[in-house]
């Protein structure tokens, strides 16, 4: 569903075809990485640095806890709603790790 909808925004905002495809496959390629329950040393996941994208292991605790990581492939702002949270709280900055 989420890529039906962002190919019928695409459509309606007249992006020319190539950029289309192009996100088109860059989002099934992300989606089957998480959702495949493997971390292989290739996925984006594991190139990208400072564990900015998030993969099938962070999926599956999303699924799991239900409380963390709400964003569907990047990880910037879990991070930071995890920093402010753990600011409003008064906790300490290791406290604030989003696995």
């Amino acid at each position: 569903m989420l890529v039906l909808n962002a190919a019928l925004c695409l459509k309606l905002t007249r992006a020319h075809p190539l950029v289309r495809t192009t996100f088109t496959a860059a989002e099934l390629y992300l989606l089957i990485e998480n959702h495949s329950g493997y971390s292989l040393p290739f996925f984006l996941c594991n190139a990208a640095p400072f564990g900015l994208v998030t993969g099938a292991r962070e999926h599956a605790l999303h699924h799991q806890l239900g409380t963390v990581h709400f964003a569907a492939h990047f990880a910037h702002f879990d991070w930071l709603l995890a920093r402010f949270l753990a600011r409003g709280k008064r906790s300490t900055s290791s406290d604030c790790k989003v696995a």
